[in-house]
């Protein structure tokens, strides 16, 4: 069974009733997010030439150590998207407990209204109240969500480039 956390109440967003839910690793969850980690990568373009095989044992391994945060949102208990950090004391900035956003999608279909917006919020607050005083969130030049953030208060800090050093 999956240990979730949801907020005290399902929010209705223009008659869409989504939950959103701080939830544990398991096996189960991470069978649900597969099909969505496909649609995922389809998406984003920038991976094509790499085989989208995610290391669990990871995952598992990170749940362990106590710094994974997977957020979920559902809708009519159907998994339509996650929020996934690892948080970690800054190695530059001796005292800061930070978050770094691994993985964010929702399904394409459930982006409308403010949902994005909301369960976005909505986990900035959980990783506020747990003690995180910086977070890291990533964006794909194909799939640029800047402007969400910055309604949000972040403000672009880098660029990341990536080589693939295997083709």
């Amino acid at each position: 069974m999956i240990a979730t956390f949801p907020i005290s109440k399902p929010l209705d967003l223009r008659m869409r009733i989504v939950d959103f839910a701080n939830e544990i690793y398991s096996e189960e969850l991470m069978d649900e997010m597969k099909p969505l980690w496909e649609r995922h990568k389809k998406e984003l373009e920038a991976y094509e030439e790499m085989e989208l095989a995610p290391d669990l044992s990871l995952f598992k391994a990170c749940e362990a150590a106590k710094i994974l945060r997977i957020y979920t949102i559902r809708k009519e208990n159907r998994l339509i998207g996650y929020n996934i950090f690892l948080v970690t004391r800054d190695p530059h900035f001796k005292g800061y407990l930070i978050a770094n956003q691994d993985l964010v999608f929702i399904e394409v279909s459930e982006r409308k209204g403010m949902v994005g917006y909301q369960f976005m919020k909505w986990c900035d607050n959980e990783l506020k109240h747990e003690g995180i005083q910086v977070i890291f969130q990533r964006i794909n030049v194909n799939h640029d969500h800047g402007a969400l953030l910055k309604r949000l208060g972040y403000k672009p800090i880098d660029v990341v480039y990536r080589r693939n050093l295997n083709v």
